[in-house]
């Protein structure tokens, strides 16, 4: 893997799986054009079209109310959607290192709690959703109960993606299942195509908080 910037991380284990699950809810189709061409433009100015390298420091809680933290590193290639994960002791032991390219995740290092296949796809997953634009155009698009305007894609395994711009300016992007079930809600607030700050929730019982350092 090549040489990739350190990236501080608080991680949070697994917690409990949530009792409810959430449904995708229904649109209303309201101005859809207009608003739809309107949140594509939007969309691009929260990943950036160049690789990149991020830092972030990632604050979690593990069962109990303790504090979990890890170092770790991130490169994204949007040109071929191909990603360079690390994760590593604060004493700088690697923990987990992977690549992700043409749709294939290859795992070089995984020591115990990061040797299932789980966890390589959850973390290759959520840098997927994180730090790369949604492929393909929309196959749906309308209004929420509350008003907010979204975008849905399909993923090639029939989950739906869907992209909302909050009041706050920050980015919504909601993952479902083929069974229209939620699965995890990924918060990215930007400047000038560069995530400040990424909060990550899945409801198989993990929940990231990333914060930009460079």
């Amino acid at each position: 893997m090549r040489k990739l910037q350190i990236i501080i991380l608080i991680f949070l284990v697994p917690m409990l799986f949530a009792a409810c699950a959430q449904k995708l809810p229904e649109l209303t189709q309201m101005q859809v054009q207009q608003d739809r061409e309107h949140l594509q433009n939007e969309l691009k100015k929260y990943f950036s079209p160049q690789i990149k390298e991020y830092s972030h420091l990632i604050e979690g809680t593990i069962i109990g109310g303790k504090k979990a933290f890890l170092i770790g590193a991130v490169a994204a290639n949007p040109a071929d959607r191909g990603l360079e994960v690390a994760l590593m002791s604060l004493e700088g032991l690697v923990l987990f290192s992977a690549g992700h390219k043409n749709g294939q995740t290859i795992v070089d290092r995984a020591l115990p709690p990061f040797d299932n296949d789980a966890f390589a796809d959850n973390m290759i997953e959520d840098s997927l959703l994180s730090y790369f634009l949604p492929k393909g155009s929309p196959h749906e698009s309308g209004r929420l109960s509350n008003g907010d305007f979204v975008l849905r894609y399909r993923t090639e395994d029939s989950k739906v993606v869907q992209y909302c711009v909050r009041v706050d300016k920050t980015l919504e992007i909601v993952l479902y299942s083929e069974k229209k079930l939620l699965l995890k809600t990924i918060i990215k607030a930007n400047t000038k195509n560069r995530p400040d700050e990424i909060k990550i929730t899945s409801k198989t019982g993990y929940s990231l908080l990333l914060r930009t350092l460079q």
